[in-house]
């Protein structure tokens, strides 16, 4: 586990570029339940290149991610399913403006345990 507590806004910005670009291009599944990452979602988004069918975020509590998440799904056309910890935390504009495009779903239902 890296420690990335102390490193500066635009190197995590950066990294989160870095990780969306080195993943697998075959990888169809992705959990990004992870606290480093979910300020930096919209950012992961952008320069995914992935055919993810299934998606795991623990919430995208905002209109810039919401957005992020609405243009991959656009851009990508392989999205299905988005989960979230708790889709009805989300702003209900927001809700109905993702749902247009791709289904919310309770992260643990779509959760795989290896």
């Amino acid at each position: 586990m890296c420690n990335i507590d102390n490193l500066p806004e635009k190197e995590m910005k950066i990294r989160t570029m870095k990780f969306a670009e080195i993943l697998p291009s075959t990888l169809e599944y992705l959990d990004l339940v992870d606290k480093w990452l979910k300020k930096y979602i919209d950012i992961f988004l952008n320069h995914c290149k992935l055919p993810l069918k299934k998606l795991i975020i623990e919430n995208f509590d905002n209109e810039k991610n919401a957005k992020a998440l609405i243009e991959f799904c656009v851009r990508k056309k392989t999205l299905n399913y988005v989960g979230l910890d708790d889709r009805l935390m989300l702003d209900n504009n927001i809700r109905k403006e993702v749902e247009a495009y791709v289904v919310l779903v309770p992260y643990k239902g779509i959760t795989i345990n290896c």
